[in-house]
């Protein structure tokens, strides 16, 4: 029996370049703004718009409605472009702080059960049991 043909699959967990460079441009943005470092903050906005231009609209996003189609990570950023534009890194720390405590209560709402664990994780009896004594292995012979 042969398994290379295997080998040539990639691993699930190995990231995507994109993910990698769009979460370090958010790293940068909020750290930036955090800091009250503005020059960086309009370049990591920059780099993040790009980005996000560049990969489309998320799975699952809305195509219109009262947003305009935006999902709330997309508000966000264009409520600190607009920030970031006129210079008013206050209010992008602001916006920001807002959506980390939306996005905190949100994640914690969600987090909240306390209940049992899922019956699988509970010993229980095997699952499939053999009742035929044909499968036995006389092993004190």
């Amino acid at each position: 029996m042969s398994v290379s043909a295997v080998s040539g699959v990639q691993p699930a967990f190995q990231p995507n370049p994109q993910d990698t460079a769009f979460r370090s441009a958010i790293t940068q943005l909020t750290s930036a703004i955090g800091s009250g470092d503005l020059a960086t903050a309009q370049k990591a906005y920059s780099t993040l718009t790009t980005l996000q231009q560049n990969a489309g609209p998320p799975p699952g996003a809305p195509a219109g409605g009262p947003n305009g189609g935006q999902d709330p990570f997309s508000q966000l950023l264009t409520k600190i472009g607009g920030d970031l534009s006129s210079g008013d890194i206050s209010g992008a720390q602001s916006d920001l702080a807002s959506f980390q405590k939306a996005a905190a209560s949100h994640h914690h709402h969600h987090h909240g059960g306390g209940g049992a664990p899922p019956a699988a994780s509970s010993p229980a009896a095997p699952a499939a049991t053999p009742t035929s004594s044909s499968n036995a292995v006389d092993v004190t012979a």
